[in-house]
C-alpha cells in the first residue's frame, strides 16, 4: 500500500494498523530548515532548530 499526505493543508493525518501483525512504514521528507509539526490532539508542536535538532514545545511556546 502507498499513502501520501499533502503538506501545509492544516488537515491532521494518521496511519492506523488494524491487523494482528506489526506494520512497517517508511516516511520520506526533505527536512527543510523551516520544517515543523503541530499535533492537534496533544499540547505539542515540534520545530526543526538551526542546529538540526527538534525543539519540542507546548502550544504556548513553553518547553515540552
Amino acid at each position: 500500500m502507498c499513502a501520501g499526505f499533502r503538506a501545509s493543508t492544516g488537515a491532521a493525518h494518521q496511519l492506523v494498523n488494524r491487523e494482528a501483525h506489526d506494520a512497517v512504514f517508511l516516511a520520506i521528507g526533505d527536512r527543510s530548515q523551516v520544517d515543523s509539526a503541530r499535533y492537534a490532539v496533544d499540547d505539542l508542536r515540534a520545530e526543526l532548530a538551526q542546529d538540526g535538532q527538534w525543539a519540542l514545545r507546548r502550544k504556548d511556546g513553553t518547553p515540552y
